[in-house]
């Protein structure tokens, strides 16, 4: 049978899966080494799953955390046998590779249908990279059509057309047919098959199947799930914002064209409606509307629904009323004098990116400071964008493992969902040596090269060895270009000389290790001399790094096999980098060269793949953020804001809320027929997952809710609009909270343009108790402020003469004229 536990608390939800878990252990008398399974849509959730269960049973051990489409994919296994294959060759990773093989191959080109797809690559300048990159483009597409539009590629499959496009499904159902001529298992058939054998395999099925807090599930999954529960039991724990139904809720747009019919009684229930609810909520209300839809399922009733006035918290908090007015439905006008001021919940208005960031510290000091019941890894901050806030981040508070520095207290915190491409040196520097073949050797580059800590361990080059090789390529007049033959292929000439490449230096420093400083300096400079004794083998090091780098620049240029690239790649990394402390970072990647070898060669194809294509994948690879890696780690979180990972927290905090930025708008595929087309029940949508997302927010923050914009520009003073999510949060605040004022202007707090602002350290001013820092290094410059001398204006009445000279030099040159004259 298909069960709903359904409730608006994360933790009682887990509460009821641990139990139903130990009970069916003890139910079935199974052993404890017996693997449990828990479907699960994110990694952070998969880990907040493990800390729980181990905190309330002392132990988590032997349980797997698939994602939605892995464990369907297994129970397809499962009911079919061995002849499915482990791995789904529709897998993104591998259909890539079997595209752009079909792509490039005569059986495709030589179709009229294919015309336009051929045009598209082959005229560009780099075909085959362009080739690549349709591939992968086509490749997430199928994606999106195996799990939305099933339905499309079983027509497709027939030889059906069905007018999506006429540009684009022609060549897209050709490589489809293609794709399924090699092999026909791709997951829809699977899903089909195994619906069909699920009587037979019923033995092979697992009992029970739990899924938690996934908010969304397309209509294939859920029909799969919903077929499976008539021969098993299925629990899928649903994190649902409201008791009551609201699965008929609109937002107020729809609203307001509904109002143009209704009559007075229908516009007053349509008043109380919870408008966070409906317009936040869309993508949650249809998954809740899909589950209505299964025939016969087991519902729990609302014993799981909780106030968070029942549930130990304080009733007259502010970020619990409106929690308790979500988990009703209902908008329910709440006198302001009836609730005590605090601080749960906040919105800060700054002038930009690192403010936000300092401010939320001074904040977070604050609360640590005067609540004993919260610790820092309890707080999780989230940004659209985590990228775009890490280097403030990492200036005003303080990673793991840099010190605390002297005279300011710096709280400790993780940054999460880092993609290595943005995090990690080496990676950058690793995808930067893939373009040796095209690199100009600019003496700069080199010496970024050369302070990289792993090429610095593997020459075991020390700081002031690495001043010592700066100061001789400056000396030698080293600029770029190996030699004369390299600077002529980048220029596309045939006289360049090899005067300031790299040949023509380094053989100045060679030859000034053959003379003594005492010989002086000849006039010609044929040489730079002073490179004696100790000081040659800092030489040598230096003539080791560039004459690797001149290999692999050979090594790198021309097409080859998957197999030449990777031990190509494997040379690359045991050659140039070398570092005990960040092991890790070479094993990823390592294992990222491995895992593209073996992508390449489950997908069968067997052509020369050129460098592009190879540094394009890596990229690809390492583009991607860890979404387990630094996630609650026992510091201050920060993290992106990723859907389905809707964990509590004692205070979650948002930074970013600004107008275009959040909700994210992610730009149509341009050869993605389900954009081009009339949307279907249980489509994904960017915005409408953000917008829940932000609910989510509201709802899984236990004690304080901290929201920050950028309210004003900082280059004009001007006032900016904060996001619309947070602007509908706003305009739902003044209606439940009545107040003579309006009710958000004692909620946002509009931060000064500076840190050392006086504002913020003088403690009669009415603003520092709201927004005093704690920097002592602002608040010197403050002290210093406070006492500067009075700034002497000119006189704007004293009569001044100038002459003709003076007017010409004035308008030439003003500040001239200004320093040089006193009036």
């Amino acid at each position: 049978m298909f069960h709903v536990v359904p409730s608006n608390k994360q933790e009682l939800l887990t509460q009821v899966l641990i139990a139903f878990i130990q009970d069916d252990y003890a139910a079935n008398k199974r052993h404890v080494f017996d693997a449990s399974s828990i479907v699960v849509e994110s990694q952070g959730m998969k880990h907040y799953l493990n800390m729980e269960i181990a905190k309330q049973t002392g132990l988590s051990m032997n349980i797997d955390y698939p994602l939605v489409s892995r464990e369907i994919y297994r129970i397809c296994r499962l009911v079919l046998g061995d002849d499915v294959p482990h791995d789904s060759p529709y897998k993104r990773e591998y259909l890539v590779w079997n595209i752009y093989g079909i792509l490039q191959s005569d059986a495709f080109s030589e179709q009229p249908q294919a015309t336009l797809a051929n045009a598209y690559w082959q005229s560009q300048n780099d075909p085959n990279l362009q080739c690549f990159r349709l591939a992968k483009q086509v490749a997430d597409i199928f994606e999106q059509y195996l799990i939305y539009r099933s339905d499309w590629l079983a027509q497709w499959e027939q030889g059906n057309t069905l007018g999506l496009s006429d540009a684009l499904e022609p060549w897209q159902q050709l490589i489809w047919q293609m794709l399924t001529e090699h092999n026909a298992q791709h997951p829809a058939y699977l899903r089909a098959a195994a619906i069909e054998g699920l009587a037979n395999a019923t033995e092979l099925l697992p009992n029970p199947l739990y899924i938690f807090a996934v908010n969304t599930l397309s209509p294939t999954q859920i029909t799969f799930f919903s077929e499976l529960a008539k021969h098993t039991d299925v629990y899928l724990f649903f994190l649902n914002p409201c008791s009551e139904y609201w699965g008929d809720l609109v937002s107020d747009k729809a609203a307001l064209k509904r109002q143009l019919a209704d009559s007075i009684d229908m516009l007053q229930a349509e008043e109380q409606r919870h408008p966070l609810l409906a317009n936040l909520g869309s993508q949650g209300r249809a998954l809740f509307n899909q589950l209505q839809d299964i025939h016969y399922p087991d519902i729990t009733d609302n014993q799981l629904f909780i106030a968070p006035e029942l549930d130990g918290y304080n009733a007259t908090s502010i970020l619990h009323t409106i929690q308790a007015d979500i988990a009703s439905g209902m908008l329910n006008p709440t006198a302001i004098n009836s609730i005590e001021p605090d601080r749960s919940l906040q919105i800060h208005s700054c002038y930009s990116p690192v403010r936000e960031v300092q401010v939320l510290h001074d904040e977070l000091l604050r609360i640590l400071q005067h609540d004993p019941n919260i610790q820092p890894h309890e707080i999780l901050v989230m940004c659209p964008s985590v990228e775009e806030y890490a280097p403030f981040v990492n200036s005003v508070f303080r990673p793991v493992h840099k010190p605390q520095a002297p005279g300011s207290p710096q709280l400790v915190c993780s940054i999460a969902d880092r993609a290595p491409l943005d995090s990690e040196s080496a990676v950058m520097m690793f995808l930067d040596m893939l373009e040796l073949p095209d690199s100009r050797f600019s003496v700069l580059k080199i010496i970024d090269y050369l302070h990289i800590p792993m090429v610095q361990t593997k020459l075991t080059l020390t700081p002031d060895e690495l001043s010592m090789c700066q100061l001789w390529l400056e000396q030698a007049n080293i600029k770029w270009g190996v030699n004369a033959a390299h600077k002529n292929g980048i220029l596309h000439s045939h006289d360049s000389d090899e005067i300031y490449s790299w040949e023509w230096g380094l053989q100045r420093l060679a030859l000034g290790c053959l003379h003594s400083a005492a010989a002086g300096q000849p006039a010609n400079y044929d040489y730079v001399i002073a490179i004696e004794g100790l000081n040659t083998r800092v030489l040598a090091k230096l003539l080791v790094l560039i004459e690797l780098l001149k290999q692999f620049r050979n090594a790198l240029t021309g097409a080859k096999s998957i197999a030449q690239w990777v031990v190509l790649l494997q040379e690359m990394l045991a050659d140039l980098f070398a570092s005990p402390n960040q092991e890790e970072v070479l094993k990823t990647i390592h294992k990222a060269v491995v895992d593209l070898g073996k992508q390449v060669e489950f997908a069968g194809y067997e052509g020369m793949l050129e460098l592009a294509i190879i540094r394009e994948s890596l990229t690809d690879r390492f583009s991607i953020p860890d979404a387990l890696n630094q996630f609650l780690t026992g510091q201050v979180t920060f993290s992106s804001m990723v859907p389905m990972r809707s964990v509590p927290f004692k205070m979650i905090c948002i930074l970013g809320l600004n107008d275009g930025v959040f909700p994210r708008v992610s730009a149509p595929n341009s050869i993605d027929l389900i954009a081009f087309n009339p949307p279907q029940k249980g489509d994904r949508s960017r915005r409408n997952e953000d917008r829940y997302l932000f609910l989510e927010a509201i709802l899984s923050a236990r004690d304080y809710l901290y929201l920050s914009y950028q309210g004003q520009s900082v280059k004009d003073n001007q006032t900016l609009e904060p996001s619309l999510v947070l602007q509908e949060f706003i305009d739902y605040l003044n209606r439940k909270f009545t107040t003579p004022d309006c009710f958000a202007d004692t909620v946002i707090q509009v931060q000064p343009l500076q840190p050392f602002s006086t504002s913020l350290f003088d403690t009669s001013s009415e603003l520092y108790q709201d927004k005093g820092s704690y920097d002592q290094g602002w608040l010197s410059l403050a002290l210093h402020q406070s006492h500067r001398h009075e700034v002497s204006y000119l006189d704007v009445h004293k009569n001044i003469y100038i002459d003709e000279p003076d007017l010409i030099n004035m308008l030439k040159n003003p500040f001239k004229l200004l320093v040089n004259h006193q009036y």
